[in-house]
């Protein structure tokens, strides 16, 4: 019985997919792709699914797994779901392909609520009928990083039909290793229609950088110690931050060089996070040799602006592909082989499957043999709550939900940082 239930859900799948292709009149090539959710009960290794003629795009779960078929009538693996199917040859104790078979419990395809991301759940549409049809998203629309080029333009194609179709625009496109994204802005009827396509793996919010209040951003110094500016060879850190006031007289002789990603942010610190990051990178602790009367960096800097004004990412680009410039940028121009990115996404909260930003920096380490540190993100309100509850709350609060660490903090080969504040 239960391989007749899989056989006949594979046939379903298959008869769905043709019906979509015959849709597709206008298309320039054949799609032949066929993606399915496979549940599991058991382990099942990727010989076994490749025996298959299946390519294992992700595991999403310990129980589910999203495979890849290039035969659109899925001909092997039905083949053989009909031989478990079938009478147990009298030369065998059990069913055939029973060590493939008997670990599935069913064969699907994603659901559009199987492809709604974190922050849109957070943010109230945890369903595609919780998603107003007349509300516009911003949004980021990950692809199946199919390896064939044809099929990549052709869902990027799609997608970009199915966002003018409701009214919508399609800004950018960025691939990375493993990674295929879509920044579109679309009309939640369109957002529905893009969470229905199979070659959609998921949908989410952008990225929002996380800033702490700084309470000594109006402080002055009237009267600076001697600087001692560091030497032109020495270590060259990348900041990724809100930019950077280079004209700064704490700054002499310490900057080699900034840029802003995209362009048009121009360099300068409007947001004033970025100088005091670039500023603890080059000194360390400033305090102790301020108490000494002179000033010595140790380290020169090199500042990529990704941020504006308001400390937001630009709308137009996700951010795996504007932080993936400005590395590749302070690498190659200024020898910057330590980069640190003191910018933590408070919209995605570590937990599950990794961010597109966390696999990025994932890539770009191992790549170019680089040292990235990242924030573990902000607690903004643990002041009063120690005011009005006392300091016996500490460390108790720091496992509380709302203080888990925020994206890109599940990189694997990143720093991750966090500390808590020095208060005098």
């Amino acid at each position: 019985m239960h391989g007749g239930e899989l056989a006949l859900q594979l046939d379903q799948i298959v008869q769905r997919n043709a019906t979509r292709d015959a849709e597709r009149v206008d298309e320039p090539v054949a799609d032949p792709t066929v993606i399915l959710k496979i549940t599991t009960a058991g382990y099942i290794g990727e010989d076994a699914l490749s025996g298959v003629g299946l390519q294992i795009l992700e595991q999403r779960s310990d129980d589910v797994t999203v495979a890849l078929s290039v035969d659109p009538n899925l001909t092997v693996l039905q083949e053989r779901a009909q031989q478990y199917a079938g009478p147990i040859p009298v030369t065998q104790v059990g069913a055939r392909h029973a060590g493939l078979f008997g670990a599935i419990d069913s064969f699907d395809e994603l659901s559009a609520n199987d492809k709604i991301g974190n922050a849109l759940a957070r943010h109230g549409f945890a369903t595609a009928e919780m998603i107003p049809d007349g509300n516009v998203f911003l949004i980021d629309v990950e692809l199946w990083d199919v390896n064939e080029d044809l099929l990549r333009d052709l869902y990027v194609n799609r997608v970009a039909q199915k966002v003018d179709e409701f009214g919508g625009e399609f800004l950018s496109r960025y691939r990375g290793a493993g990674l295929f994204l879509a920044r579109v802005r679309v009309l939640g009827a369109g957002l529905k229609e893009l969470l229905a396509m199979p070659e959609v793996a998921w949908v989410d919010l952008p990225a929002v950088p996380d800033f702490a209040p700084d309470p000594a951003a109006n402080l002055a110094v009237t009267e600076l110690p001697p600087i001692s500016p560091p030497s032109a060879d020495a270590v060259c850190i990348g900041i990724i931050d809100s930019g950077i006031t280079a004209a700064h007289p704490m700054l002499e002789g310490v900057v080699a060089g900034t840029f802003g990603v995209p362009q048009r942010l121009g360099s300068d610190d409007e947001k004033r996070h970025g100088t005091s990051v670039a500023a603890l990178a080059s000194y360390g602790s400033i305090a102790e040799q301020i108490a000494q009367n002179i000033l010595a960096p140790r380290f020169r800097i090199a500042s990529a602006k990704v941020v504006d004004a308001s400390g937001r990412f630009d709308e137009e680009r996700t951010v795996a592909d504007i932080v993936e410039e400005a590395i590749r940028r302070l690498n190659a121009e200024y020898g910057c082989r330590v980069i640190n990115i003191s910018l933590a996404d408070r919209e995605h909260i570590v937990g599950g499957r990794p961010s597109n930003w966390a696999m990025m920096l994932d890539n770009l380490v191992r790549e170019l043999g680089i040292v990235l540190t990242v924030s573990a993100g902000n607690i903004l309100d643990i002041s009063q709550r120690i005011e009005d509850q006392g300091v016996g709350i500490y460390p108790e609060y720091l496992l509380e939900d709302e203080h888990r660490l925020y994206e890109p903090a599940s990189s694997m080969n990143s720093l991750v940082v966090g500390s808590l504040e020095r208060v005098h």
